[in-house]
């Protein structure tokens, strides 16, 4: 049963609960205060979940992502990532269209082994967005990503960029590393495309994009 509450002049707001309800609580803080709803917080719009893809790919063919327009912040999240080849490197490419990948793309990262914090260094990258480099494929091997790319599809007059992090397992040594990554380009466009791939061999995973704002 809906309970609806009139506004005092105009209008009025709709409290529903499903069909189905089962037994649960709402507890109202004893205190005086405003809502916040998902399109209030930070002055972003909540995050929506646009796509979950599937990736089997071999070589740098890759996987080809396509972006719904319409959000000034997209936030991609790889999971549970496996490489068929030892020694791999994952890379993302962007563009405009399925497929001619953006030449003025430029990234970095700065890594460190996790076991002992302090086996560290940094690296550039032109053409793409490097996830890992050397990353094995043993049994236990498998790489997790979350990136934020901003403006890649909302303002073709200025260019794209973000950041992020990630973590694998390294190549044949029962090692595993952590990335801080970030990337910028200078090229202006509707970025609406992302490639995802590994280097040399196969690459299996889920890759799930969210928009926010």
């Amino acid at each position: 049963m809906a309970l609806v509450i009139k506004g005092s002049s105009s209008g009025q707001v709709t409290v529903d609960v499903p069909a189905a309800a089962g037994t649960n609580t709402i507890t109202v803080p004893a205190e005086t205060g405003t809502v916040v709803s998902s399109t209030s917080i930070h002055g972003y719009t909540g995050q929506t979940l646009l796509s979950t893809t599937t990736l089997n790919s071999n070589g740098t063919s890759g996987t080809v992502i396509e972006f719904p327009l319409g959000y000034s912040h997209y936030k991609i999240v790889g999971h549970n990532l496996v490489v068929g080849t030892d020694a791999e490197e994952v890379d993302i490419q962007f563009s405009t269209s399925n497929f001619s990948a953006d030449g003025g793309l430029e990234s970095n990262f700065r890594f460190q082994q996790i076991e002992n914090g302090t086996s560290e260094g940094q690296s550039a990258t032109d053409d793409v967005l490097r996830l890992c480099t050397n990353m094995g494929n043993d049994a236990t091997d498998n790489l997790f990503f979350e990136v934020n790319a901003f403006n890649l599809t909302n303002d073709n007059s200025k260019s794209y960029g973000g950041f992020g992090s990630t973590h694998y397992g390294h190549d044949g040594n029962l090692e595993s590393y952590r990335y801080e990554v970030g990337f910028r380009s200078q090229s202006t466009g509707v970025f609406k495309f992302m490639k995802i791939f590994a280097n040399n061999g196969t690459l299996t995973g889920t890759v799930l994009i969210f928009g926010i704002g």
